[in-house]
């Protein structure tokens, strides 16, 4: 049987079609690999793509959005051009998010940032808070906060202790926020002089009140300048939203 060993016999493991044979399914999976790889790939940098354009409220993707330009600069409405949306008081706003569970508030707060740092484009709606507030705490805002320059009034929904609001107020100069709000006189969120709107929801613990941020999209005077904004002490801000802000 030594002549099935022979070189050139179509019966050895050495001849030239098994050598073809084996080099043909070796270049086809080859393929096959290179063609997953591409495939994953082309899936992986969708995905990412999606994620990042789809969802500026995620610090990395804003980051990235600002550094290459490719996001809109946050601008201030006027009270004629100001986004549409609901106006709801916090009694309204709280029945809305207090059943969420955690993973639907952060997807509520996901959709509240994301259509504020898009700017309410292609007719998103904004949910905007009024109604009267106790104050409990005035602070100024610093680089650690979303807004560099400014004061934030946390307040307690007069008569609905189970509502809270922190409002956010940014302004073109740094202020002293004693100056402009006391700890237990209230003040007013109107409907039309700031159109506060809602961009984060939270609740620490069963027994703790939603706490509701909210920032007013009103910063523009009808000219065209920084809007002038009385607080409850009879002094004026001027109030301008910045172009980016920090997450």
């Amino acid at each position: 049987m030594r002549f099935l060993e022979d070189k050139g016999s179509t019966f050895s493991t050495t001849s030239p079609v098994v050598e073809e044979e084996i080099n043909d399914r070796a270049n086809l999976f080859t393929w096959i690999i290179v063609i997953m790889v591409l495939l994953g790939l082309n899936i992986g940098s969708w995905s990412f793509c999606n994620m990042v354009f789809g969802h500026p409220e995620h610090p990395f993707s804003y980051s990235l959005l600002t550094r290459f330009e490719k996001l809109e600069p946050l601008r201030g409405f006027t009270s004629t051009g100001v986004a549409g949306g609901k106006f709801r008081s916090p009694k309204e706003l709280y029945s809305q998010a207090y059943p969420f569970k955690r993973s639907q508030l952060r997807a509520y707060n996901g959709i509240l940032k994301r259509n504020y740092l898009w700017n309410y484009k292609d007719r998103s709606p904004a949910t905007f808070i009024y109604g009267t507030f106790v104050a409990e705490e005035i602070r100024p805002l610093s680089e650690k906060d979303m807004f560099p320059k400014g004061i934030m009034v946390t307040g307690t929904a007069h008569k609905f202790p189970d509502a809270k609001v922190k409002l956010l107020l940014p302004t073109t100069e740094p202020v002293t926020a004693a100056d402009q709000y006391k700890v237990g006189e209230t003040f007013e969120i109107g409907k039309s002089s700031v159109a506060a709107a809602v961009i984060h929801a939270e609740k620490s613990g069963p027994d703790d009140p939603m706490v509701f941020t909210a920032v007013p999209l009103i910063t523009k005077s009808s000219g065209g300048g920084d809007l002038p904004f009385k607080t409850p002490s009879g002094e004026t801000l001027l109030l301008r939203t910045p172009e980016w802000v920090k997450l």
